[in-house]
């Protein structure tokens, strides 16, 4: 038989459709960036900030390509983040706006009476 047959039987075991993943493909598709970022790196910070630390001109690809990865979503949940707390500014604004709006017209008929019961 032409070949080795150890090497074929090795080629086989390191063939991407053999490889098990730890997350199944269905529970990657719901995670969010930064879930998928901690299942990257096994939820461990440290690792994250020894990737960021490296100065970009030094990185090799693979480095580079996750440190872009990393900070795209780090700015997409800075963003999130600032246009939650945008939206609950606006939110407390327009409530005690309500709230003046409804003492006054409360105020208003109490002061002239009980004329609409």
């Amino acid at each position: 038989m032409p070949g080795n047959p150890i090497a074929r039987s090795r080629a086989r075991t390191h063939d991407i459709k053999n490889i098990t993943p730890r997350i199944p493909a269905e529970q990657w598709k719901r995670m969010s960036d930064t879930e998928r970022i901690g299942a990257i790196f096994s939820d461990n910070l440290d690792n994250i900030y020894a990737l960021i630390s490296i100065p970009f001109a030094e990185a090799d690809l693979h480095e580079r390509a996750l440190q872009v990865r990393v900070f795209e979503i780090f700015m997409r949940a800075g963003l999130k983040f600032a246009d939650m707390s945008a939206r609950r500014e606006e939110a407390h604004a327009l409530l005690e706006g309500l709230d003046r709006a409804l003492s006054e017209r409360a105020r208003q008929a109490d002061a002239g009476g009980v004329e609409g019961r």
